[in-house]
């Protein structure tokens, strides 16, 4: 298996963030591309920069998550005060929300560009809305990218902030990236330069190991009076826009044939700060030119290809001839600046188009910066490095070349050129080899599988979540509503308390049985097992839901109860029916992955479209309501009436096409308000025989009277005998 393949399942395979790196040209770019289309995962592009995010096919990190472009620096008091940062960090939209919410893996490119600050920035603003305290709100993260490349700006005002929180800018001492586990896969195949020496010499300079070796046999390419003709097509990389600039001017002004203006069309939301070339692209025949993106309409040029210009009709288009002597006519292109929403037909994260720049794909390329160069391809560059300010920026100069003959230097390289960065060495230096990452993969592959499996059994925050609203029913609620607070406490305290203790064991007992198999996700008993966990606690939990729906109808007179009420009850509501959803779905289909996350990001998006209350209607519509709603007995007076004509159970539930447990539950709610009587429901013998068993052994629940006769009675003639002995009401529990 090779390191593509190796990161390509790490990401589809486990929940593992990756950093996907490497020296220039090792196709990590490619590779992202392939990602974004092909993995299973809901996914988002994004990049530190305009230019990057339209190169990657996505977006800016500060415009998906609507940050502010200042440091993020939340325990430097006067920089809050300075930049009113609260402020300035955005409500996001309904519709961005949904797709953070539902996110599995998040793909940043040109991860070196990327701010300590802005990491945790980004990791703040998941967890805030995924209500998820881990780091980055529990999404797996894709980073690529190369930290010996161009490293992250951080302006002179802004150092000495960043120096109090940070051990560098750089993306990897980010505090949340800290706490993840994440592993490093590194490129190795350099797919852009074929010859040894040459890349023997770009290895050196990216390791900062400028020798005077190094040194000696790359400045044997200097010559500073280097002026070829504009037909050999090269291209000067300098390290400021100035530079580029005055050169690309100067040569334009030179050529003595008309210039023609090409007008872009910008239409919807697209930065300027986003342009991929001039808005106003001024050329001129003679004029060297690179073509800035892939050609959609066929092979005739691709991103980086230098040519000149040979004519224009603004019917045809431009005419340019490469230096393969090729004639291409050039339309206009089209980049669009996109948005991420959820397509509500597939629930799947869909790019929506906000905006969109239609221009020719040209820019004039006598020179161009270092920067605006990442990532391009030259077979013929002349590099002016003696104003390089930064780490990276020689190396990515460099390398973009094809190969050394192909490389003029306008300037010697010295090790002046060449900034040292200790950070980044010791960061390189401690990459695990490929070989280890390959041996972790099975590992982490089963750990993904297990770490689901064991969520779906986990009632943990059932329990908690029914133990808020218990309280609020037995803190406000006791007095007016006395029966419901106890029915409450008995569902909080007794049922709930054993759907998680069961639970519990039964995540241990798979524990135990993927122990003794080897982890082995596949065998047969294990599914089997599972299987037999979803049909039972799928049953539990419809029992539950039940007997909470009714509670959870009440009206409440004071507002701030009334408040904290829904709060409480919409949460305990929406966990039930999560689990109720991922056990049908399990249940139907089998356990896996990527079943159970979609049965997640589907009820979550299904619940954002139905609204978020619960299914009573608002509180601030039901202020100074101080009588309980009334019960609807005449569904429970049908049900009554039929049973007492002599139709089972089992025909009633069939002719309405509900379960056999509704309308049991329906018979003991109508015992409950008078429209049965209990010997309708049970005989005195069998009445006598539980009521001794309750007196005797006081169970808890109902799951542990039923456990006690087994199947010589059904759950709705235990209700009923608990009914009479304790006057503890219909708890909605279904009959098995």
């Amino acid at each position: 298996m090779d390191s593509l393949e190796l990161a390509e399942q790490y990401v589809t395979s486990t929940n593992v963030s990756v950093f996907l790196t490497g020296k220039a040209g090792t196709g990590k770019t490619t590779f992202l591309h392939r990602i974004a289309t092909s993995a299973k995962k809901r996914s988002v592009v994004l990049a530190p920069t305009g230019v990057a995010a339209v190169n990657a096919g996505g977006v800016t990190i500060h415009s998906f998550f609507q940050l502010p472009l200042c440091p993020y620096l939340p325990d430097v008091k006067e920089l809050v005060t300075e930049y009113q940062m609260p402020d300035k960090f955005k409500f996001l939209r309904k519709e961005r929300i949904q797709v953070i919410r539902t996110l599995d893996l998040l793909i940043i490119d040109e991860i070196s560009m990327v701010r300590a600050d802005l990491l945790d920035a980004v990791d703040m603003t998941l967890r805030r809305y995924r209500r998820n305290s881990r780091p980055f709100g529990g999404v797996q993260l894709l980073m690529i990218g190369d930290v010996q490349q161009l490293p992250p700006v951080v302006t002179d005002d802004e150092k000495p902030y960043m120096e109090r929180i940070y051990r560098s800018p750089f993306f990897f001492h980010s505090k949340a990236l800290q706490r993840v586990h994440y592993v490093t896969i590194e490129l190795t195949h350099i797919f852009r330069q074929q010859d040894e020496r040459f890349i023997a010499l770009l290895n050196n300079i990216r390791d900062n190991q400028f020798d005077r070796a190094t040194l000696d046999a790359l400045n044997e390419r200097y010559n500073r009076t280097f002026n070829p003709p504009d037909s050999e097509g090269y291209i000067r990389l300098t390290t400021h826009n100035y530079q580029a600039d005055s050169v690309n001017q100067r040569k334009l002004a030179a050529l003595s044939s008309p210039s023609f203006v090409l007008e872009a069309v910008v239409e919807g939301n697209f930065p300027a700060t986003s342009y991929p070339t001039e808005a106003t692209l001024t050329l001129k025949v003679g004029a060297q030119v690179m073509f800035i993106k892939n050609d959609s309409s066929g092979h005739s040029y691709y991103n980086g290809k230098i040519a000149t210009v040979e004519g224009y009709d603004p019917e045809e288009g431009v005419a340019v001839v490469d230096r393969e002597g090729n004639h291409i006519v050039v339309n206009p292109e089209r980049w669009e600046n996109v948005k991420y929403e959820v397509d509500p037909a597939d629930n799947q994260i869909k790019q929506r188009v906000d905006g969109t720049f239609i221009q020719y794909p040209l820019r004039l390329a006598w020179a161009i910066t270092v920067h605006k160069s990442q990532g391009l391809t030259f077979d013929k560059v002349i590099i002016d490095a003696a104003s390089a300010f930064t780490y990276g920026q020689v190396y990515v100069a460099l390398s973009r070349c094809r190969s050394l003959d192909g490389l003029v230097l306008a300037s010697p390289i010295s090790p002046n050129c060449v900034f040292d960065n200790a950070d980044v060495m010791e960061f390189s230096s401690s990459f695990p080899t490929i070989e280890r990452v390959q041996q972790d993969l099975g590992q982490f592959k089963n750990g993904y599988y297990v770490e689901l499996l064991g969520e779906l059994f986990d009632f943990s925050m059932l329990l908690r979540s029914a133990e808020r609203l218990n309280e609020v029913f037995g803190r406000y609620l006791n007095r007016q509503m006395p029966d419901e607070t106890r029915k409450m406490s008995l569902l909080a305290n007794g049922d709930i308390v054993n759907i998680a203790s069961v639970g519990e064991k039964f995540r241990s007992q798979i524990g135990k049985i993927l122990l003794s198999n080897g982890n082995n996700t596949g065998d047969p008993f294990l599914h089997e097992r599972v299987n037999k966990g979803v049909a039972y606690f799928g049953d539990q939990l419809e029992q539950v839901f039940l007997t909470l729906a009714p509670l959870i109808e009440i009206n409440i007179g004071n507002k701030e109860v009334a408040a904290s009420f829904d709060e409480c009850a919409t949460e305990l509501r929406d966990i039930i029916q999560l689990k109720q959803l991922c056990m049908k779905r399990v249940g139907e289909k089998g356990f896996s992955t990527e079943l159970y996350n979609k049965a997640k990001v589907d009820f979550l998006l299904d619940k954002e479209q139905r609204g978020s209350g619960t299914k009573r209607s608002s509180y601030r519509q039901r202020y100074g309501k101080k009588e309980p709603k009334p019960k609807k007995p005449h569904v429970w007076e049908e049900t009554a009436r039929q049973f007492k004509a002599g139709r089972t159970i089992q025909e009633i539930a069939d002719e309405r096409g509900v379960k056999y447990a509704t309308i049991a539950n329906h018979l003991n709610s109508a015992l409950e308000v008078g429209l049965l009587k209990w010997d309708d429901l049970i005989t005195k013998e069998e009445l006598d025989e539980i009521t001794a068993y309750i007196k005797d052994a006081n169970p808890q629940s109902l799951t542990e009277m039923h456990d006690h006769f087994g199947d010589r009675y059904q759950y709705y003639k235990l209700r009923t005998a608990r009914y009479l002995a304790t006057g503890e009401g219909n708890d909605g529990k279904n009959d098995n």
